[in-house]
């Protein structure tokens, strides 16, 4: 018989936690001459896979398109016989999820014992795969004036699982029925403290390991949200100044500047007396 050691797979370019699956087949003859996997859709094969020593690697990037699958192993022995082993279903998700955060429900309050908190509201959803998790990050203020602009966020706000980096700005969004069981979620969250004017990133993850991009929601002070849609990552900004000079490295800079500005300033003297006799010479000529 044949195993698969993974039903749900994802050629996602982010994704580096589900992008194969491997396929094992224990084939007790002496004679196999060759072994192959297919995965198929509707009885026609889309991809086949090589086995090496009994194993398969199903490779999603090589499948490309959505969708669950029949996964069939094929024996050949060096007679030409051939068996075909079902070896079960695979799903490929190659889609990130989708958050929209209902901007209506997303608020700035006092609670009646005067603390000040903030929630998120979102809906997830997910054409593939279920939805897995979902979370926010609160970043730093960004005062442009171009609002469009504003909320980037970095490459230091992300683990290398691609979730945000739980670093006390961190905050987890939780299902309103109670479970994430399906690709259409409501999720929320309210935490203490005034977000208002601040940079809030969302971002959902289904089962396949995709996280989405991240969106950038901004709250201004007067308890409007701004959705500011998906945001492209950026490096960090550079926090690295000049080295100054040794300080004899410096007389020595400043003599060398002197003396090329003493060059320059003599060549300058000495072309405008030869312009002038020139052109006293064209004059008398």
């Amino acid at each position: 018989g044949c195993t698969m050691s993974k039903d749900l797979i994802s050629y996602y370019p982010l994704n580096t936690e589900n992008p194969t699956s491997d396929v094992t087949c224990n084939v007790n003859d002496a004679n196999i001459k060759d072994e192959k996997v297919y995965v198929k859709h509707g009885g026609s094969s889309i991809a086949e896979f090589d086995m090496t020593g009994g194993t398969a690697t199903i490779d999603a990037k090589k499948i490309g398109v959505d969708g669950t699958f029949d996964v069939f192993a094929e024996v050949e022995d060096k007679a030409g016989h051939t068996t075909e082993i079902s070896v079960g279903t695979i799903t490929v998700d190659g889609t990130a999820p989708e958050t929209i955060v209902a901007l209506d429900d997303t608020t700035v309050a006092t609670q009646p014992g005067g603390q000040t908190t903030t929630t998120v509201r979102a809906v997830l959803r997910d054409i593939t795969s279920d939805i897995e998790a979902a979370e926010f990050y609160v970043g730093p203020g960004d005062a442009r004036a171009d609002i469009s602009q504003r909320c980037s966020p970095t490459t230091s706000m992300y683990s290398a699982d691609g979730s945000f980096v739980d670093d006390g700005n961190r905050y987890e969004l939780s299902p309103v029925d109670g479970s994430f069981d399906s690709g259409f979620e409501e999720a929320t969250a309210t935490v203490n403290g005034d977000f208002s004017n601040k940079c809030i990133f969302v971002h959902a993850k289904d089962k396949a390991g995709n996280w989405e991009q991240t969106k950038a929601i901004y709250i201004l002070q007067n308890g409007k949200v701004l959705d500011l849609g998906e945001r492209e990552i950026k490096a960090e900004p550079s926090t690295t100044t000049p080295t100054a000079l040794p300080i004899a490295n410096q007389g020595l800079t400043a003599a060398v500047i002197v003396a090329i500005a003493g060059l320059i300033g003599a060549s300058a003297f000495f072309g405008a007396k030869l312009l002038s006799k020139f052109s006293l010479f064209k004059l008398f000529k």
